[in-house]
């Protein structure tokens, strides 16, 4: 008997332990993303640019247009990691930088909710959703390092407060290393706060606690630029205002809870849905449990939910404090019969293992991403196309460069010539800011045009299509180069030869199918079952075809229509008609070659996914009522 329960027991360990390294296997994974955010290249540049002058910015010296504004840059201590990380070992050694840091991240996280002594299945599946929830924001950003501390910072304090360990030395260097590293460093102050009115009441704020707490506090002064940058978060409360032009344009600004969010974000169903029960979750276990929350987990609970209601971007925040208290809050509320659950423990362990190795095998092939429409490698190193700012540097190209918003932070470092605008918005202000979207409607990048009288215009095509648009109709302007992500016009003063996009289609073999019925045989083509493409998603990696979707796009905003069509063609093939988006863009490319019955097919295979889409409805009705005529 005593042979058999030693035998279960052995088991039961390993299962636990096979289920916790399935855990932080699909953490690694998914935090292991190729760099694909621009938003790097500022930090890569401003950690040179700082190595090289020996100080920190204190004004803009990335731009020609905001030169004289002052800059207060708490990431210094993120950008020269980042550039270091880049010396030692290149693009590869950020990717696995950041990968560490979120498994730290997690690591924390499991042990405050292993300190709570809950149950391992419960820990597993809160850092299960966890993962789920936040891998959207796994990028290469500073708030990574906001995350980190935060989890050391919650971590100390709890140690200290519920176990009375001496661990409030960590408070001042915690809050150090934080204020140097981003902006958000008030978040520690605000969670050392609640924790302290926790101390006072049960009488546990003696001297030694009290001076350790106020060093938390103090050194928030030792940063560059002294009482400028401790009030320097103030500054960004402005974004929670709903008049705020940056929070009303920009997507990680909006609220998750807007009607549309969806429509407007490409972020996965199932993260969304899994913050929602999240939260509904939280806010009823913790009412059910009013009187036995402490204080400080009230305050920072309701931080935390105001935060991540109001941002999307906040989020993450509001995930780490809120999982520990949510499985904290289920075993108090259901210990009258946790016997009875207990029982079951080994297969919801078994079942979590399952879930998690069958998602990060999908991660791993890409086919996690796909579905959501998320163009996201798993790997080491650079994912973002710089042929074009290769081709600059190459040909010693120099002058003024006007530039879209995505493009300025990797052209600060890919080409290292001044830009017009980059994505620091508190540097750039609101005038640029202003100027900057309405150049984004049509005919907009006209008046920028006349005003700065640039040399080069270089932008993301992906992001600006009337920029593409007007710049075709412009007959001062010349496209010279072109890749997945980013086109390059120059003045027509510049002796330099037009690039003939037919030479791109040939780079992705493209090929007119022989006759109009084959073209019909790819435009019919019937997408794969669910089940069937979700499966494949197991063994076989996803094809990587939004280039051709991007460069199809181009070609029509630039009336290349038959190339438009080939490079449509081709994505409707290697992706077996699974993204049904790219039937919106055939249609549209037959209505403008006047090919009505195959616009008006493909306009309705797309208006059966989106059947809300007003304006293709329109042009789709408007197609129907032509061929009645015909």
């Amino acid at each position: 008997m005593g042979s058999s329960a030693n035998q279960s027991d052995r088991i039961a360990k390993i299962t636990r332990r096979l289920a916790y390294g399935v855990l932080f296997l699909l953490v690694a994974v998914f935090s292991l993303k190729m760099i694909f955010d621009k938003d790097l290249g500022f930090h890569l540049r401003a950690g040179q640019w700082m190595i090289e002058n020996g100080q920190c910015m204190r004004h803009d010296v990335f731009t020609y247009t905001v030169s004289d504004h002052p800059v207060i840059n708490l990431y210094w201590l993120y950008d020269l990691a980042m550039y270091g990380l880049y010396v030692i070992a290149g693009y590869p050694a950020i990717s696995t930088g950041i990968m560490f840091i979120v498994l730290i991240v997690f690591g924390l996280m499991a042990r405050r909710m292993k300190s709570s002594q809950l149950p391992d299945a419960v820990i597993i599946g809160g850092l299960f959703a966890a993962v789920l929830i936040m891998e959207g924001r796994f990028n290469h950003r500073p708030e990574i390092f906001s995350w980190l501390y935060m989890s050391v910072l919650l971590w100390a304090l709890d140690a200290h407060v519920h176990s009375s360990r001496r661990t409030l030395f960590l408070l001042p260097i915690i809050m150090l290393l934080w204020v140097n590293s981003h902006g958000l460093y008030m978040i520690g102050t605000g969670i050392i706060g609640a924790y302290t009115l926790t101390l006072w009441r049960k009488k546990k704020l003696n001297r030694e606690t009290a001076l350790w707490i106020g060093s938390g506090f103090a050194v928030i002064v030792i940063n560059p630029y002294f009482i400028d940058g401790v009030l320097y978060p103030f500054q960004l409360l402005t974004r929670f205002e709903p008049s705020n032009t940056f929070k009303n344009t920009i997507i990680e600004l909006l609220s998750p809870w807007s009607a549309n969010i969806q429509a407007l974000t490409n972020i996965p169903t199932e993260a969304l849905y899994a913050y929602y029960v999240l939260t509904i979750l939280t806010v009823v276990t913790s009412l059910l449990r009013f009187r036995k929350i402490a204080w400080h987990e009230w305050i920072i609970f309701i931080a935390f939910l105001y935060l991540s209601c109001t941002q999307m971007r906040n989020i993450p925040f509001f995930v780490m404090y809120s999982i520990p208290l949510a499985a904290q809050n289920l075993r108090e509320l259901t210990v009258s019969f946790s016997d009875r659950l207990q029982r079951f423990e080994r297969m919801a362990i078994i079942l979590l293992t399952a879930a998690m190795l069958v998602i990060g095998i999908r991660v791993a092939t890409g086919a996690y991403y796909a579905a959501d429409d998320r163009a996201l490698k798993t790997g080491f190193g650079l994912q973002i196309p710089q042929e074009t700012e290769s081709y600059m540097v190459g040909r010693s190209y120099k002058g003024k460069i006007l530039n879209n918003v995505n493009s300025g932070n990797w052209l600060n470092w890919a080409v290292q010539q001044p830009s017009y605008i980059y994505s620091f918005l508190e540097v750039i202000g609101e005038t640029i800011y202003k100027e900057y979207i309405q150049s984004t409607q049509r005919g907009g990048v006209q008046a920028l045009i006349r005003r700065y009288q640039p040399d080069f215009i270089v932008y993301d095509h992906t992001a600006e299509l009337n920029w593409t648009i007007d710049l075709a109709e412009n007959p001062d302007w010349r496209l010279i180069f072109w890749d997945a992500r980013t086109a390059l016009f120059v003045h027509d003063s510049k002796p330099s030869d037009s690039l003939n996009l037919s030479l791109v289609a040939k780079t992705y073999a493209l090929e007119a199918p022989p006759t109009d019925e084959a073209i019909w045989s790819i435009l019919k083509t019937s997408p794969p079952e669910k089940i069937e493409w979700w499966l494949k998603g197991l063994y076989a990696s996803q094809p990587n075809a939004w280039p051709l979707l991007s460069f199809g796009n181009f070609a029509l905003a630039v009336k290349q229509d038959s190339i438009a069509e080939l490079a449509f063609l081709k994505f409707l093939r290697e992706t077996q008609a699974s993204r049904p988006v790219v039937y919106r863009d055939l249609g549209l490319t037959y209505y403008l070659k006047n090919d009505l019955k195959k616009a008006f097919y493909c306009y309705g295979r797309y208006l059966e996914h989106f059947p809300d889409d007003k304006n293709s409805a329109a042009i789709f009705q408007q197609i129907s009522s032509q061929l009645k005529t015909h």
